[in-house]
């Protein structure tokens, strides 16, 4: 199995994890707390730069949150897949599950904005970070949420419309931890891992492995973080 790295969002480096990441809990009936399930939203990025990862990054996540749901890891999933959006407008981009069309997305990114800029050259990154902060349940304040988004854009067209900063921010307010499996040297997607207390994966190799550690690992974050509320 190959072990995956996270990313010093400071130092900028990968950094390997030890096989023990998070300390074992011990059990006691007595003052055992319900397990609940975390709120755990994956974010798959259609865009034109996962074309060449799009179906082995899907099937090896599917088969990863199988691996851990039999390793009594709770991963609530939201899968949502996003394709670009057409410059003119066009209705022939859609989000797979739900099918949801190219405007009813653009009005989810009007209803969540990072800065108030709605501009029609915005990055995909931007649109993709607007749609994880969309149509999550019904949550208690301060439950923690996670994303994690699955990526493969890189500096250029990481983020152009808002600052990591700002994206940070609305993050924070919202209670919500960003975990990303994407290029590891994309200073943006350092700080929005870093900030929000998620975990950043490079990404490839892509295997269902790979992608297995990856989701034992922020699972045990999750489910830490849910024992906790």
């Amino acid at each position: 199995m190959t072990s995956p790295t996270s990313v010093d969002p400071f130092a900028g480096q990968p950094v390997p994890l030890p096989s023990k990441v998070f300390p074992t809990r011990t059990h006691n009936p007595t003052h055992a707390k319900p397990r609940r399930k975390a709120l755990v939203k994956f974010v798959y990025d259609k865009t034109y730069s996962m074309d060449e990862l799009d179906g082995p990054v899907v099937q090896c996540s599917h088969e990863a949150v199988d691996e851990c749901a039999r390793d009594n890891i709770e991963l609530r999933t939201g899968l949502l897949f996003v394709r670009d959006v057409p410059e003119n407008g066009a209705d022939n981009g859609l989000i797979d599950r739900g099918i949801v069309a190219i405007d009813e997305f653009k009005r989810l990114i009007a209803n969540e904005p990072l800065i108030g800029n709605n501009s029609d050259d915005e990055s995909q990154l931007d649109g993709l970070l607007r749609a994880a902060l969309a149509d999550w349940p019904d949550v208690r304040p301060g439950r923690v949420k996670h994303v994690i988004l699955v990526t493969n854009s890189g500096t250029k067209n990481a983020m152009d419309g808002a600052t990591p900063e700002q994206a940070v921010d609305v993050f924070l307010r919202q209670g919500v931890r960003v975990h990303i499996i994407g290029p590891a040297n994309v200073d943006a997607y350092k700080i929005l891992t870093g900030r929000t207390g998620g975990l950043l994966f490079p990404i490839p190799p892509v295997t269902k492995d790979y992608f297995t550690s990856i989701f034992q690992t922020i699972g045990k974050t999750v489910t830490a973080t849910s024992l906790a509320k």
